[in-house]
């Protein structure tokens, strides 16, 4: 198992593994996009799991060093390589590249009905926010 910094040649893998994983999708069935999610691997932490030298996961988070705040974008691991500690090497390596950044805050959203997520994410010592009601709004040109 090995994790590894995305590369901008990984960018087709990562989104049809978005497209085929339910938790990854925008809630609002808006994608967000190729554009941005360059601009995640140009200037956020972006990081790739490779198991057997096979694409296994990948994790995509902004990271504004001005204001110290991380923004856990997606994590997604091919369900044939889930269980291997593959997220909880993602996480680690995106928690330590936040610090080397400067980063003091880092925030994420999970589906309701996600209930191994909200573990995982506790095991990992983030902190569930008061209950709030996300809005989404598409905005056309």
């Amino acid at each position: 198992m090995h994790i590894r910094k995305a590369k901008l040649s990984d960018l087709s893998t990562i989104e049809h593994l978005i497209s085929k994983t339910k938790e990854a999708q925008m809630p609002s069935g808006f994608e967000l996009g190729s554009s941005y999610h360059k601009q995640l691997i140009k200037n956020g932490v972006s990081l790739i799991a490779e198991f057997e030298d096979h694409f296994a996961g990948f994790l995509l988070a902004e990271a504004d060093k001005k204001t110290g705040f991380s923004f856990l974008t997606y994590l997604a691991i091919v369900p044939k390589y889930r269980g291997l500690g593959l997220g909880s090497k993602l996480i680690g390596t995106y928690l330590e590249a936040c610090k080397k950044r400067g980063m003091r805050f880092s925030a994420l959203n999970t589906y309701k009905y996600n209930k191994k997520a909200h573990g995982f994410y506790k095991k990992h010592g983030f902190v569930a926010g008061k209950p709030m009601i996300p809005f989404y709004k598409k905005i056309k040109s």
